[in-house]
């Protein structure tokens, strides 16, 4: 059981420099210059193993032995099947159609991720390795049908308890873009950090998590959005990661984290991983045809083919795999590339010639002994249920790791400064409000105080109230609209409740309303 005190930062700083250690021999043929390897890959590593470490919980009660043994959960799946659902929608004179068909995503697919290890799952596109991550995180599973079974530890895991033991990298980086770097990491720090820390120790490691990731100089930099470009493609990558790594879960799923990025960037965020990964955390991660380098920091690879298990075992093993399978790998191409060339089908292959070899390297490996240490691990869990432990975990009434009034005040700060830091929208909408009182004020100038003049005054109320009504909703409708995504990532995230969002952004769009309003009465 983790204790959830203080870090013991003296204990971090000299596991920090075992694993930097560890890590610089882990792969010896990586390519990298020595100017780099003293300028950049010492201080990147040195400073991930930095934060990493501080939002790790320091555990008083287990001995040194223990602590080094670093015992995790080992995240276990079996039989997992899904297929399509078929979308029913109305074509044409109201008649009833099908619009698809029923097709297979995952055939019976089994495997485990152990912790203290990257766990990569690499497949050609339509391989279903994005299906089985959504399965696994219980999350994004509209539209498809599954069943199969998911466990930790040997214990099955009931569906929405995996959310609160894990944290999940989406490859859509997904903010508000009005708040600062800094500011994002504090809203997370302070809503989902499960120990009571002070706000003083939530500010140190959210300045840690900005130097590990190397977020320092853009810290007060706003993080925009579509309209507005402000970080680069790399920095919101990263701070992606800070962002779930805050909550110091047990689980970390990644999809595709090196999407977008150049290889020495996409190099630093599989480090990070591999950091993350050394304190005992389970790391699964999919990613599309990664470099030499990247690929060199997997502990373990699951290779898909057609929704089933093409390999499963060591990364290392993979290339001596498939040369035993007839498919050796070509002098001058990467290991990765020659995976992606194998299972994937080119011009120079019909497609019959392609199923041929995709089911002859399934066989293979379905003989393998890989396969049968599969399955006698994913098939030898009880069924018992998991969520005693995570009651007895998180306490039997936290859903949220923050209170509702807590939520409700920090979603009312964010909006305020969303609504107060976009300046195009403020300056427009007061406009708007001047320009409709003014024309609404001329049409009835001048009008008498007289029995003639009373239904002048009728509909100058009802227009106004009519005015105020819809020039105020709008807004907050679109509002809404606008951070539906932010919100669904938070909320699977139990970052918090969907009252405490609309109540504190409605509390925020209320209090610029009311100087709306009185611009409008006033004009």
């Amino acid at each position: 059981m983790e204790d959830e005190g203080q870090p013991n930062f003296h204990r971090m700083e000299s596991e920090a420099t075992r694993t930097s250690e560890a890590l610089s021999t882990f792969a010896p043929s990586t390519k990298v210059s020595p100017t780099q390897m003293e300028t950049k890959s010492e201080e990147t590593d040195s400073n991930l193993s930095t934060v990493v470490m501080s939002v790790a919980v320091d555990s008083s009660t287990q001995s040194d032995s223990e602590q080094e043994s670093k015992e995790g959960d080992r995240l276990l799946w079996r039989e997992i099947y899904a297929e399509t659902v078929p979308e029913r929608s109305l074509l044409g004179f109201g008649r009833a159609k099908y619009s698809s068909e029923a097709k297979l995503i995952l055939n019976r697919v089994s495997g485990y991720a152990d912790p203290g290890q990257v766990t990569f799952i690499m497949g050609a596109s339509g391989a279903g390795k994005s299906t089985l991550l959504n399965i696994l995180t219980q999350k994004k599973t509209e539209g498809i049908k599954f069943s199969g079974d998911v466990a930790i530890n040997g214990s099955l895991v009931e569906w929405g308890d995996m959310k609160k033991l894990s944290a999940y990298v989406q490859q859509e980086d997904l903010f508000i873009g009005q708040a600062t770097v800094e500011e994002q990491l504090m809203f997370t720090a302070r809503l989902r950090m499960r120990d009571k820390r002070t706000n003083e120790e939530r500010k140190a490691i959210v300045s840690e998590a900005l130097t590990a990731m190397g977020l320092t100089e853009c810290r007060k930099t706003q993080i925009g959005n579509a309209l507005v470009k402000s970080l680069s493609k790399g920095e919101r990558k990263r701070l992606a990661f800070a962002t779930e790594i805050l909550s110091n879960p047990r689980i970390l799923f990644c999809d595709e984290p090196t999407s977008g990025l150049d290889s020495f960037m996409s190099l630093q965020i599989v480090v990070a991983l591999k950091m993350f990964a050394s304190q005992g955390k389970t790391v699964v991660t999919t990613i599309h045809q990664p470099s030499s380098q990247v690929y060199e920091m997997a502990d373990r690879l699951i290779l898909m083919a057609n929704g089933e298990v093409a390999f499963q075992g060591n990364a290392s093993e993979v290339g001596e795999f498939l040369n035993d399978c007839g498919y050796p790998c070509p002098r001058f191409m990467s290991l990765p590339d020659h995976m992606m060339k194998v299972l994937s089908q080119d011009d120079d292959v019909s497609e019959r010639e392609f199923i041929e070899r995709v089911e002859g390297i399934l066989e293979f490996f379905g003989n393998s002994d890989d396969a049968r240490i599969v399955h006698h691990i994913t098939h030898g869990f009880a069924n018992t249920s998991y969520k005693r432990k995570i009651k007895f975990d998180l306490g039997e009434d936290a859903e949220y790791c923050a209170s509702w009034c807590t939520q409700t005040w920090w979603l009312f700060v964010r909006s305020s400064r969303s609504l107060v830091r976009n300046p195009v929208v403020v300056v427009v909408r007061l406009v708007q409000v001047f320009a409709i009182s003014m024309i609404l004020g001329l049409i009835y100038f001048q009008s008498s105080f007289t029995k003639d003049s009373l239904m002048n005054y009728k509909g100058a109320a009802l227009r106004a109230t009519a005015d105020m009504t819809y020039i105020f909703l709008f807004p907050c409708v679109y509002l809404f609209i606008a951070e539906l995504p932010v919100v669904i990532r938070e909320y699977q995230s139990h970052t918090y409740a969907p009252s405490a969002y609309f109540i504190g952004t409605s509390m925020a769009s209320a209090t610029q309303e009311q100087f709306h309003s009185f611009v409008y009465s006033t004009c």
